[in-house]
C-alpha cells in the first residue's frame, strides 16, 4: 500500500465579516483595488446646524433690550442658551466642532441666580473667570463680546483681572456694560490708564463709565444706557476717537452740540434719547435720528 501524501488539502477561505468603523464594501474587488464608500455619521449630530440654531433661538439670552435698561444684574434665564450651547460642545467631537465658537463668542459676567449680594456674587464670579479664560488660549480667540456689571466691590482686585482678560482676547469687537456704580469713576480710570484695546468697534455703557471710552481708538458705534452721555462725548473727544460713525442714547444740550461736532466727518448718526418725540435739529449733513424714550 502506497504511502499517504504529506501534502495538506488547501480549502477555499470563509470571508469572516469584521467592523470597519463607518465603512462599507459596496462592489467587489476590481484590479486588485477595492472601492469604498464612507457612511456619514447618523443619530443626532447628523441634523443639520440651521436645525440647532432654530431651536436654540427659543432659550433665553442676553438681548439689547436688557442691557439697554441697565439694570443692576440680569435673570439666570439670559444663561440658558449659553448654557445649552456650552453643553452641546463637550457631547462629542462633531457637535464640538460645530458649537464651541458659537459658545464662547459672548464672554458675560452679568447674571445673578437670586440677586442676594449680587455685587459680591458678580465680583468674584468675574475675577475667576476671567483668569480662568487667560489660562485658556484656545479660548482667546474664539470670545468676540464681553457683557459685564461693574461694582465698587474689591475694585483693586478685580478691574486689574477684567483689564488683564480684555487685553488677552484677539477678536474682541463689542464692549457691553449693563450696570456701573456712580461712584467708581476714578476706580475704572485707574484700571484702563495707559490701555489700548484698538480691536473694539462697539461700545454700550453708562455716562459714569466714560474713563472706558479712552481705550478705545477705533471705536465705530457707542451708545449710552445711562444718564445724558456728555462724559462719553467729552472722553471720546479727549481720547481721539475721532472714528466714531453712531451715537445712541444721548440727550444732548447745546455743549455737546459743539463737542459732537468735533467727531466730524466721520459721524453719520445720532439717535437721541429723549421724553418727548423731537424734530431733528443738529447740524450735521447727515440723517439724525430722534428716539422716544421707553
Amino acid at each position: 500500500m502506497p504511502p499517504r501524501s504529506k501534502k495538506r488539502k488547501t480549502t477555499k477561505a470563509t470571508p469572516v465579516e469584521s467592523e470597519d468603523d463607518g465603512i462599507d464594501e459596496l462592489e467587489p474587488p476590481q484590479d486588485g483595488i477595492a472601492s469604498k464608500a464612507i457612511t456619514f455619521q447618523s443619530g443626532f449630530p447628523s441634523l443639520a446646524p440651521e436645525l440647532f440654531l432654530e431651536i436654540l433661538s427659543y432659550f433665553e439670552t442676553i438681548s439689547n433690550d436688557y442691557i439697554l435698561a441697565n439694570p443692576e444684574y440680569l435673570p439666570s434665564e439670559c444663561r440658558e442658551r449659553t448654557d445649552a450651547l456650552r453643553a452641546l460642545s463637550q457631547t462629542c467631537r462633531s457637535l464640538r466642532s460645530q458649537f464651541l465658537g458659537i459658545a464662547w463668542e459672548t464672554f458675560a459676567v452679568c447674571i445673578c441666580p437670586d440677586g442676594k449680594s449680587w455685587w459680591k456674587v458678580l465680583g468674584d464670579s468675574m475675577e475667576k473667570q476671567c483668569k480662568g479664560l487667560v489660562k485658556s488660549p484656545h479660548l482667546l480667540p474664539l470670545v468676540r463680546i464681553v457683557t459685564v456689571t461693574l461694582t465698587r466691590y474689591s475694585t483693586g482686585r478685580i478691574l486689574p483681572a477684567l483689564v488683564s482678560c480684555l487685553e488677552s482676547l484677539p477678536n474682541l469687537h463689542t464692549l457691553q456694560v449693563v450696570h456701573a456704580h456712580a461712584q467708581m469713576t476714578s476706580a475704572l480710570g485707574k484700571a484702563f490708564e495707559n490701555v489700548s484695546l484698538p480691536t473694539i468697534r462697539t461700545v454700550i455703557l453708562p455716562s459714569c463709565a466714560h474713563n472706558i471710552i479712552k481705550c478705545c481708538p477705533e471705536v465705530r458705534d457707542v451708545t449710552c444706557n445711562e444718564d445724558d452721555g456728555s462724559k462719553l462725548i467729552g472722553s471720546l473727544v479727549k481720547g481721539g476717537c475721532n472714528k466714531v460713525e453712531r451715537i445712541a442714547g444721548i440727550s444732548p444740550s447745546i455743549t455737546m452740540v459743539k463737542r459732537l461736532a468735533k467727531l466730524a466727518p466721520n459721524l453719520r448718526n445720532i439717535l437721541v434719547q429723549t421724553h418727548t418725540v423731537c424734530t431733528p435739529c443738529l447740524p450735521f449733513p447727515t440723517a439724525v435720528t430722534s428716539r422716544a424714550a421707553s
